[in-house]
């Protein structure tokens, strides 16, 4: 009996020991023999004709890459291949064949033995595994599909379960409900751009407790730049928190406390020193002429002093109420506040010649009450600091397309060394004579700032004018 060329072909394909795979140009099985049914646990009569994922159920994006390479023509290519998720990797060959016209009409796979110096991610050595397992942390490792392959002693008696019930992604049944969307969502983002993460989530413990973990995760790559998939390591920081969240609730209770106590001292001061500023103008007003002029220069020192305490306390009440009240966001058109804000400067003081700029389009997500106050303080600055100027210039701006905000004048500036307690309550970089003031503004500016989320910093030189820059958190 003669057999055909094809037939022989057909025999070897069935008998050799090594599994062979033959996929049409759309990634759909062709062929399997009899050795790579076995690998697989499939028959050839259920695999023919299926893409190659649901045959091959360890296929992976990298394995896609590949096979399209060889099928745009690229030479044939010995890498390692994962027939099942969470089994060895096996020595694989990507190579196309041709019809007989001569042009690409597939690719075969020839899948031979498991890969011997396998990377760490898919045959833990034993001194690694030693390692691993006397380690405090729980330790985990995923392949390039984002699937688990491995779990530490200490992460399987953290959770009470067994190897088989964590490989893939069964780990993630232990993950508390409420953290769930976004620990996947942490997870799975940071393996498509392969990019380290840290996130906290709620892990059930064996008994039964939910414990917050940190989890820190980070890539693993081959000598050469191969990706291997992800090695991380988490850590049990729930006392953490705990000890975390009491000083947070400790801290805004004795903050709260000496808010309202200094309001309240602050509102007290108030009666007196009307009766002192009240009484001093009355006693001018009805003796002056019967003074000399020494006691009437200490009798309006006397209303000079009074009139600035009560200025000082004013600034102390407007600074505490900052911090009181719930923040409610709403989104606020800078330009037109900032716009606002000048037309009333202007009326106050007509006589002065700024040269005012004020971008357009600047918004954010902030409380329109203390936005304005934000806004007033830093403009009613620059507009003072720019007083003894003929042509002084004030702007209002965004940095590029960022978050940032400015507000910039050409005014008297200062010294940098001195920025460091610029923001500091009753703190002032000028004397009295200078420029008027209290030292209450930018600390104003500071804890608005603070209570959005964002941070405000300055950059000036002397005589030549400064820059506040801020920014709040979800600014548009």
């Amino acid at each position: 009996m003669s057999v055909s060329p094809g037939d022989i072909l057909l025999l070897i394909a069935r008998s050799t020991p090594n599994g062979l795979l033959a996929l049409d140009p759309n990634g759909r099985v062709l062929f399997v023999n009899r050795a790579l049914e076995e690998m697989l646990g499939v028959a050839q009569a259920d695999a023919r004709g299926k893409p190659v994922r649901e045959v091959v159920t360890g296929w992976s994006a990298d394995d896609d890459a590949l096979l399209e390479r060889v099928l745009a023509g690229a030479e044939r290519r010995a890498v390692p291949l994962r027939l099942v998720p969470g089994a060895t990797m096996r020595e694989a060959v990507f190579s196309s064949f041709k019809d007989d016209a001569g042009a690409i009409a597939g690719v075969s796979v020839t899948v031979g033995q498991p890969v011997r110096a396998e990377p760490i991610r898919d045959e833990v050595t034993d001194r690694f595994r030693m390692m691993a397992d006397a380690s405090p942390v729980l330790l985990w490792m995923a392949g390039t599909d984002g699937l688990c392959h491995y779990f530490n002693r200490p992460w399987l008696a953290f959770t009470g379960r067994t190897m088989e019930m964590e490989l893939g992604v069964g780990w993630a049944e232990g993950v508390h409900p409420e953290d769930f969307q976004r620990c996947m969502s942490t997870f799975m983002g940071s393996f498509v751009a392969r990019r380290e993460f840290r996130m906290e989530y709620r892990l059930r413990r064996a008994d039964g407790e939910y414990r917050w973990l940190l989890d820190t995760g980070i890539p693993n790559y081959t000598d050469d730049g191969t990706f291997l998939g992800y090695i991380g390591s988490c850590v049990d920081i729930t006392d953490l928190r705990d000890a975390r969240d009491h000083l947070d609730w400790t801290v805004r209770e004795r903050t709260s406390e000496l808010e309202s106590f200094a309001y309240s001292v602050s509102h007290d001061l108030r009666a007196p020193l009307r009766a002192i500023d009240g009484f001093g103008r009355e006693l001018m007003d009805q003796y002056g002429g019967a003074l000399d002029d020494r006691a009437r220069h200490y009798l309006t020192r006397i209303c000079a002093g009074t009139q600035r305490m009560g200025s000082l306390i004013d600034g102390l009440l407007a600074l505490t109420r900052i911090t009181r009240g719930e923040l409610v966001r709403a989104h606020v058109d800078l330009s037109a506040v900032a716009r606002a804000i000048v037309d009333e400067l202007r009326e106050r003081d007509p006589k002065r010649g700024v040269d005012v700029r004020i971008a357009a389009g600047l918004s954010v997500l902030a409380e329109a009450r203390l936005t304005h106050a934000l806004l007033v303080n830093l403009l009613a600055n620059a507009w003072k600091f720019t007083s003894r100027r003929d042509a002084a210039t004030i702007e209002v701006g965004r940095v590029g397309e960022s978050s940032v905000f400015f507000v910039r004048d050409d005014g008297a500036g200062f010294d940098m060394e001195h920025a460091r307690r610029l923001f500091t309550p009753f703190h002032r970089l000028h004397t009295a004579d200078e420029f008027e003031g209290t030292g209450i503004g930018l600390a104003t500016v500071q804890r608005i700032v603070s209570r959005h989320g964002g941070r405000v910093w300055a950059e000036a030189e002397v005589d030549k004018g400064a820059t506040f820059f801020f920014t709040f958190e979800g600014a548009r």
